[in-house]
């Protein structure tokens, strides 16, 4: 009974030691909340946020190495997010391809990303539902089959609007399809040409030619010969465990850019190669995480996130299998730094509003460190010459 009782004092010591170390580490770390309210049920409650204090990270925007691209444009449709980033990823290749500083029309690709939705609804007959939010993979489409137009040549307001109303076009569209499949009358011709009249009186009609000097373009050729932009020499790169490696495939309706499938550590290397040798890349994020705070305008792994260091391939897909909210978003990568041996990396968010920034030129950038890029970023575009050789070996 005796040595029970040593023995029980000694293990209660033990514990109590531990738990006066886990109150008083407890007690050192602060933690920062926010009051938010419910949307299901209108209470309000606290939510964990992220503390920046005692942290070593590079948050100015102009301690970075950056490529040259155009200030980020106010964002008034956020279901648009995916063709806002295309058009600037596209002005920053252009600069890099032909040294053409371009202010491109993402109201352009809208247009005719709402054209395409409503051919492939019509092409199936109303088995394929009508996608009026286009992606990444659709504004690929459009820039591969029409090209695009400096804003100037096409603002997306017809002339006797100020601002258009995309509720009420989204509205008068999907009302006009349910109509024809309800009726039957998949007549082409009818069809595309009243979708088209729709949008003429939402966003205008895009100019089919148009004048730069002296020289007369349509939207393709001005891609293709004026910022020497061939969607075909662009590739996208993920980093799935559920895929075999050092494999292409290609998503549903694009059999132009191939997603190249390659183990975490190429994943990183491409990206930390093309940043510094000149080239942006384009991602899809998850920017629901805990870790992308728009406050300080931070994605960063905070000391309490599932992706602690060493991240690897496992960490990498269990985030995104268990975690991720599966809505991913552009985030346009245009700048880098090293900071304490470790890349961080300035990105583009598209889907804060610069206008309510007016007196900061840097509204919507955020600073990435390593470890968020490699949690939290499932696929990137970028050219193929980034990849330099590593290519040779994707079957």
């Amino acid at each position: 009974m005796r040595a029970f009782i040593i023995i029980n004092f000694f293990f209660m010591a033990i514990s109590s030691e531990a738990f006066a170390q886990r109150r008083g580490s407890q007690s050192q770390e602060k933690v920062r909340f926010e009051e938010i309210v419910d949307a299901s049920t209108g209470q309000k409650k606290k939510k964990i946020r992220i503390n920046l204090s005692g942290l070593d990270i590079p948050l100015q925007p102009n301690q970075y190495a950056q490529l040259w691209s155009q200030p980020l444009k106010p964002n008034p449709l956020a279901q648009a997010n995916s063709l806002l980033a295309l058009s600037n990823f596209i002005e920053i290749e252009g600069f890099r391809h032909a040294n053409t500083k371009s202010d491109l029309s993402w109201s352009y690709l809208l247009y005719y990303s709402f054209l395409e939705a409503a051919r492939d609804y019509l092409d199936s007959h109303g088995k394929v539902s009508l996608n009026l939010v286009p992606d990444l993979n659709m504004g690929i489409r459009i820039v591969k089959t029409y090209g695009i137009l400096p804003e100037t040549f096409y603002s997306g307001s017809a002339k006797d609007k100020t601002a258009p109303d995309y509720v009420q076009l989204r509205t008068e569209l999907t009302n006009y399809l349910l109509k024809v499949k309800q009726t039957d009358a998949w007549l082409e011709s009818t069809v595309l040409a009243t979708v088209r009249s729709i949008l003429n009186h939402h966003l205008g009609e895009p100019a089919n030619r148009f004048l730069i000097g002296r020289n007369a373009y349509n939207p393709v050729e001005f891609l293709r010969s004026v910022l020497g932009f061939q969607v075909e020499r662009y590739v996208m790169v993920s980093s799935d465990l559920s895929k075999p490696f050092w494999k292409r495939d290609y998503p549903v309706g694009n059999t132009t850019n191939p997603v190249y499938n390659i183990p975490l550590e190429f994943y990183t290397a491409t990206l930390n190669n093309g940043i510094q040798t000149g080239y942006p890349s384009l991602h899809l994020a998850d920017v629901f995480d805990i870790g992308f705070d728009a406050g300080p305008k931070i994605a960063i792994v905070p000391s309490f996130g599932l992706g602690q260091p060493p991240v690897d391939g496992l960490k990498r897909q269990y985030h995104f299998d268990y975690h991720s909210e599966g809505n991913l978003s552009p985030l346009l990568l245009f700048g880098y730094k090293i900071h304490q041996a470790q890349p961080w990396y300035l990105v583009r968010y598209f889907g804060s509003n610069p206008s309510a920034n007016k007196d900061k030129e840097d509204a919507g950038t955020y600073v990435m460190s390593q470890d968020f890029l490699k949690i939290n970023t499932w696929s990137f575009l970028i050219a193929k010459e980034a990849l330099r050789d590593l290519e040779e070996d994707i079957k």
